[in-house]
Order: structure tokens, then sequence, then C-alpha cells
């Protein structure tokens, strides 16, 4: 779970089975929409990700269709971003506190199979590029490879993901299903700012702060869900069920 004034709190420590599974929701006869509002930045929306996959397809057929929103944690990083070492610094504090919570995240993120590595990372972007490819993504049914792609190359690879050109060799090489030429153009155009604009407006209406924060109908759980049946349970609690 992570703020704005945070950029990593306080995260449970549950271990939850890992799933490489390539999710085609768009294949299940009846879906279950849950809106999770993140930040390709935050670490605990990608390790909020991979809890939940498991949990996305039920057995009896029906599935969870994720919704992605946007939230900027750190809106005023530039366009072209900033150094890790001293965007870490600025918000984190001394070098101590600095590993002590990137140890945390690491091994949160290895019972997931995820291979954080943060020395990789150079650069902190400014997100509003990569929250575009999302949403455009999403109007494309290939959202879930698109920010798996995003959260692999980023937080595993060192991936500049506010960086147009470094992007596109990301989603050619993770085999993205997206037609790379259309989405180039997408990219290197202002298409989807409005759309972003008024998303990001949304989530402070909303007075969402918190990253990742799921919501449904009225419901709102502002953590990961560390198992099905907490999962489960939230959706009941907010009027539908996958059972």
């Amino acid at each position: 779970m992570r703020n704005s004034n945070d950029s990593f709190s306080h995260f449970p420590t549950h271990k939850n089975s890992s799933s490489s599974l390539d999710i085609k929701q768009h294949l299940s006869p009846r879906s279950v929409p849950l809106t999770m509002y993140s930040d390709i930045q935050c670490p605990w929306c990608f390790i909020a990700k991979k809890r939940i996959e498991p949990t996305l397809q039920s057995s009896s057929g029906a599935y969870i269709k994720l919704i992605w929103r946007p939230l900027e944690l750190h809106p005023y990083i530039p366009l072209d971003g900033m150094d890790s070492r001293e965007f870490f610094r600025k918000y984190m504090g001394p070098d101590s506190i600095i590993q002590e919570r990137q140890a945390q995240v690491i091994k949160i993120g290895q019972t997931l199979g995820i291979q954080i590595d943060f020395k990789r990372m150079k650069k902190q972007p400014n997100t509003r590029l990569a929250h575009r490819l999302i949403a455009y993504s999403q109007d494309h049914d290939a959202a879930f490879e698109v920010t798996e792609a995003l959260f692999q190359g980023f937080f595993c690879e060192g991936v500049d993901i506010g960086h147009s050109d470094e992007v596109l060799d990301l989603l050619k090489n993770k085999s993205v299903p997206l037609e790379l030429a259309t989405v180039r153009d997408f990219l290197k155009s202002t298409e989807g700012e409005a759309r972003l604009t008024n998303d990001l407006e949304q989530a402070r209406a909303l007075n969402i702060r918190v990253a990742p924060t799921y919501m449904r109908g009225d419901g709102r759980c502002s953590s990961s869900f560390t198992s099905e049946a907490e999962l489960h349970a939230f959706l009941k609690k907010t009027g539908d069920s996958i059972d």
C-alpha cells in the first residue's frame, strides 16, 4: 500500500501462490468488474497484480475483469524523469531506510516470482505516458499484457517507462499483442491526454490517494488482497460473487 507521502509504506507480508498464467479474460461467459487504481512506479501495485492473478478465474467459469484506472503518486516528477537515487533520498530519507524498505519489497516480490532489481533503476519516470498506454491497451483488450510488461520492464529490467522509444522496444521484446506502429503514433501524439486528465481528476474527486485501491460500486479497499477468500469477501460485500 502506498500513498503520495510514503514511497514504500507498510504492506502485509502474507505469502500467496504465484501465477504466470496468461489469463484471457474475454473468453469467459460472465465477468465481474473490479476497478483498480494504481501507478506503474508503485511496487505494491505490481505485487498486488501478481497476488490477484490466481483469483481472476473461478471454477464456475466467471472471471474478474480488472479495470485499470490511473493514480499519479508523484505527479511533479518532470516529464523526462529524475535520477532514481535523488528520488529515493528525497521521498524516503537516508540510505539506511531506503535499503530497508527496498529489501522488504524485494523479499515479498520473490515469494511471487518477481525479481525486482532496484540497482537497475537509473531514472524515476513521470508515469503519464504509461497511464495513457494502459488506457489505450484496455480499449484493445491487451491491458493484462501491457501492465505486466511495464511492471516487469521498470522494476526488473530498469526500462525508462517514461520514454516512448524504450517503451516501444519493451512491448516488442515482450511480444505484446498490439500493432506497434499504431502504438508509436499514439505515444508520439497528445492523444489520450484529455482522457488521462479526466481520470486523474475523478480519482482526486473520490479522494483516492493510496495505491493500489480497489473499487466496486460504493465499496473500496486500499490494500492488496492476500488470499482468494479476501477478494471474494470484498466482492460479496459490494454486491457480487464469482462462486
